[in-house]
């Protein structure tokens, strides 16, 4: 599991609710920089994306991020007059186990870096577990009866976006 293969979820679960884009990754070795790695709309509303992928619990550096996808997810929760979502992704995939993913609000986390806040501890991981702040990856048989993999209960986000302490 690679984090392209996270975001191609993401985009493939947020278009069976609306309509998504994962922004191409540069072609033939030639490398860009992107400013996040999606958007799309869901529940009415815009939505932006950065996906960070990890294979256990353990602790979310903030340092994962980088600062150009900091800026830019800030800039359009700054700037957009309406609501929105601009979250950074991170999805935990523990082989043959489980696959789950958490949504923070990005001025949230920002929030906590600038505070001196290094990341999110694997303890705070399992507590939001314990309260049920995320949702799973399954996978499902798709309409051309090939196997894929969907985030579940993707009209539940608002319940689980994680946006202050739990």
């Amino acid at each position: 599991m690679k984090e392209t293969n996270l975001n191609t979820i993401i985009q493939n679960s947020l278009r069976r609710e609306s309509w998504a884009m994962k922004i191409p990754d540069g072609a033939n070795g030639i490398s860009v920089q992107l400013p996040f790695d999606g958007f799309a709309t869901i529940n009415g509303l815009p939505f932006y994306w950065e996906a960070k992928l990890q294979k256990k619990y353990e602790a979310f550096n903030f340092n994962k991020v980088e600062d150009h996808q900091w800026s830019n997810l800030l800039t359009i929760d700054r700037e957009l007059i309406v609501n929105n979502y601009t979250l950074i992704i991170l999805g935990i995939w523990e082989s043959r186990k489980s696959f789950r993913v958490f949504f923070f609000d990005t001025k949230y986390l920002w929030d906590l870096k600038q505070s001196g806040v290094k990341s999110i501890k694997k303890k705070e991981l399992e507590e939001l577990v314990a309260l049920g702040k995320f949702l799973d990856i399954k996978s499902e048989i798709s309409y051309n009866n090939t196997r894929k993999q969907f985030i579940q209960d993707l009209k539940r986000l608002e319940e689980v976006i994680i946006s202050g302490p739990a």
